[in-house]
């Protein structure tokens, strides 16, 4: 029986797929819903997302499972009030991972997450949101654009009925509950170590809390700096995670607001510690830390409250 490989070697030897998308299928479709959310609200959390990598043809077929796991897919946000476009970020390819292949027999598919971040699209679109997410999956990667198989799926993101101002942050006691989408950001970087680079010291990283909207916005800061970001490390060769330790949680300031006037922004340190990623992470070290700040401590569980910004930690420079 043939067995078609979808991976890095078939694409570069000139098989079938140098045809289009549109003329040629290798069996392979791709599908996307939403988790826990089936109409694809904007919650003003983030969007978790399910793909599913398909075989809906007659024959074996073989997937770089692994390799997209990691690399996830591409996506390109479409507002479709303005009919503007942008893609987002993804993470980086790892050509290692295109030997491993893994068997899907016919009707036999894999499934692995992804999430679109809150800011990306309240940053991007106006309320109310209506937004065409397309996610994409190279399955001839290394192939060249005219000969590459895209397997694309569209999802659309939209508002909950009837609502035109839905916050992305219920700031508790908040003179702007109503503040658009958005309006409060994070970033990250790593102090005099731009690529993140683990050298086998101390990772220190700072974090800006910026009011990027029109208005005030009633924060509590004081909480904030105490506590600064939970932090959970991902090991991006094995999937496996783990949360950084936090100060107990000071009950007492929570209530204790301050505003934020636009255009400014508090600042904080979060310190990655060699030990941490020499014993938990596999070597050599490639992890994501993803930073989260809760706005509205009060409410610890609600996702809708949180704002977020990861990094990468490599012991190579990142590609």
């Amino acid at each position: 029986m043939h067995r078609l490989a979808v991976s890095l070697a078939l694409a570069l030897a000139a098989t079938p797929f140098a045809a289009s998308c549109q003329d040629t299928s290798p069996g392979i479709e791709l599908h996307a819903s939403c988790i826990d959310n089936a109409p694809c609200h904007f919650l003003g959390g983030d969007i978790r997302v399910e793909l599913e990598l398909r075989n809906v043809g007659s024959e074996d077929v073989q997937v770089p499972a692994e390799f997209y796991r990691r690399r996830g897919p591409s996506v390109k946000l479409v507002d479709r009030q303005s009919g503007k476009e942008t893609s987002l970020a993804s993470n980086p390819p790892d050509a290692r991972l295109l030997k491993s292949l893994q068997t899907l027999r016919p009707g036999q598919s894999f499934r692995f997450p992804w999430r679109i971040l809150p800011t990306e699209i309240s940053r991007f679109a106006p309320r109310p949101i209506d937004v065409s997410a397309v996610f994409s999956v190279n399955l001839t990667p290394g192939a060249r654009a005219g000969q590459a198989h895209i397997a694309s799926r569209e999802l659309r993101i939209t508002d909950p009925a009837g609502s035109t101002q839905a916050s992305l942050i219920a700031v508790p006691g908040g003179a702007t509950a109503g503040e658009p989408a958005g309006s409060i950001v994070l970033t990250a970087r790593c102090i005099d170590n731009p690529t993140c680079r683990f050298t086998g010291e101390e990772i220190v990283v700072e974090l800006e809390l910026r009011n990027d909207g029109q208005q005030s916005v009633q924060l509590p800061i004081r909480y904030l700096r105490r506590m600064g970001p939970r932090a959970q490390v991902t090991d991006n060769q094995s999937g496996a995670s783990t949360w950084l330790r936090t100060p107990p949680r000071d009950r007492s300031l929570i209530g204790e607001l301050e505003p934020l006037a636009p255009g400014e922004s508090i600042r904080m340190t979060r310190s990655v510690m060699p030990h941490v990623l020499q014993a938990f992470a596999q070597h050599p070290v490639d992890v994501s830390v993803e930073f989260s700040l809760n706005l509205a401590p009060q409410n610890p569980r609600e996702e809708g409250h949180h704002v977020k910004r990861r990094i990468r930690i490599t012991q190579q420079p990142q590609r």
